[in-house]
């Protein structure tokens, strides 16, 4: 049986690169269509403007119980970080938020109505010191392209939420241009690539992935919040918007290797269902088969959450994966919700990086936001996000695992036996 759970995997791998080859292929460039450029640019936010709406949308969170007391209070800062995509196009605003002098919280607020929303993210102010990172990238690159010359370099989004520095190089004579994207926790060179499995390196573009159709509706949806109108003082006035609920006081760590994502995931949930357990990362990768530097096959990672506590897994006898489906299938909205509700964090996976979601907030216009502890590095521990399809009831998450389900289906029952 598990031989032929490692064909069904290489079968899914091979079929999700076929779908990708004329993904690809179609736009004539990985990065973005590039006659959506002026599309990107012509729909620009100004600094003033995201900034505004930041503030109102982290206001919003307290009132709606999604943020807690420590941001009461806070304000945020003038000046943000601007965050490229890998196409060259300003992508995010990285504002701080400050209380007392000290920085509490950092939210990243799109830079184009191509998004569709006031805020991609909220939550831990990560710990990068992007200048520092910047220069570094510089020397790593011109010692190791000594031929060529630095053009330009900036900070980007090159795997969302991972970020990098992207470095444009020319040689002196031949003219040949070059682009390199360095990693901002380990400094090593990132293929530009769509990962096809958790902890996968890879580098894609964020507006690449966002189809024609949905950039013209995202538009849309940003000038429809733009004009409702909500100000600070209404918000202020108000009890609640929206519903919001999320796991308190959820573990945070720091992934020990750079494809194990999916590892440290199953490490934050076990120790959420067992706070005193002595179990290391370590000790999950190796009950997963997982020896290195690599994430685990499917099969592997969910016999984990299956497993017995005393034989080494999780045990949640009732755990389900979507890959027993026979293809990963969209998380929604209702289940996220579900399990949150009933104490349950689930691991969720999207485009090579898996996480923990342990919250969700809906905002009364139907915009969605997804709670996560994350275990990357460089990224906040905990954050909210706005999802793919932040309004639709499908995230846009590509798979996931719950920790306990009630029952299976007469096929999922078929598989594990």
């Amino acid at each position: 049986m598990k031989h032929m759970k490692i064909c069904i995997v290489l079968l899914a791998l091979l079929l999700a690169a076929m779908v990708m080859v004329p993904m690809v292929s179609a736009t004539d460039d990985f990065r973005s269509p590039s006659n959506d450029k002026d599309l990107i640019e012509s729909n620009y936010i100004p600094i003033d403007t995201a900034r505004e709406q930041a503030a109102i949308t982290m206001l919003s969170m307290i009132k709606s119980g999604a943020l807690d007391e420590n941001w009461v209070g806070a304000s945020v800062n003038n000046e943000p970080v601007i965050i490229y995509d890998i196409n060259g196009e300003m992508l995010f605003y990285q504002f701080f938020v400050e209380k007392d002098g000290k920085k509490t919280g950092q939210i990243l607020s799109p830079s184009s109505k191509i998004l569709g929303t006031m805020v991609k993210q909220i939550g831990d102010p990560a710990t990068l010191d992007f200048y520092e990172v910047q220069k570094k990238a510089e020397q790593i690159v011109s010692t190791k392209y000594s031929r060529f010359t630095i053009q330009s370099s900036k900070i980007v989004s090159y795997s969302y939420p991972k970020m990098g520095v992207m470095i444009q190089l020319s040689n002196p004579i031949s003219q040949e241009p070059k682009s390199i994207i360095i990693d901002a926790v380990d400094f090593s060179e990132i293929p530009e690539m769509m990962p096809l499995a958790d902890g996968e390196p890879g580098a894609w573009s964020y507006y690449g992935q966002i189809s024609e159709k949905t950039r013209l509706e995202n538009i849309v949806h940003w000038d429809t919040q733009k004009k409702a109108g909500v100000s600070k003082e209404r918000i202020m006035g108000t009890k609640a918007l929206g519903e919001a609920n999320y796991i308190q006081y959820f573990p945070t760590t720091d992934q020990e290797q750079t494809e194990w994502c999916a590892i440290a995931s199953a490490w934050l949930i076990t120790k959420f269902h067992y706070p005193t357990t002595s179990r290391t990362q370590t000790n999950v990768a190796n009950n997963m088969n997982v020896y290195s530097n690599t994430g685990p096959a499917w099969d592997e990672e969910i016999q984990y959450y299956l497993d017995s506590y005393a034989s080494g897994g999780l045990g949640k006898p009732n755990s389900y994966t979507d890959y027993w489906s026979g293809s990963p299938q969209d998380v929604t909205y209702e289940m996220i919700k579900t399990e949150i509700n009933a104490n349950r964090p689930l691991k969720i996976s999207h485009n090579g990086h898996a996480r923990t979601c342990i919250g969700y907030w809906q905002y009364t216009s139907g915009e969605k936001l997804y709670k996560f502890s994350d275990t990357w590095p460089s990224n906040p521990k905990t954050y909210w996000e706005n999802p793919p399809n932040p309004y639709s009831s499908i995230t846009g998450y590509m798979s996931y695992i719950i920790t306990q389900q009630t029952h299976f289906s007469s096929e999922q029952e078929k598989e594990k036996e």
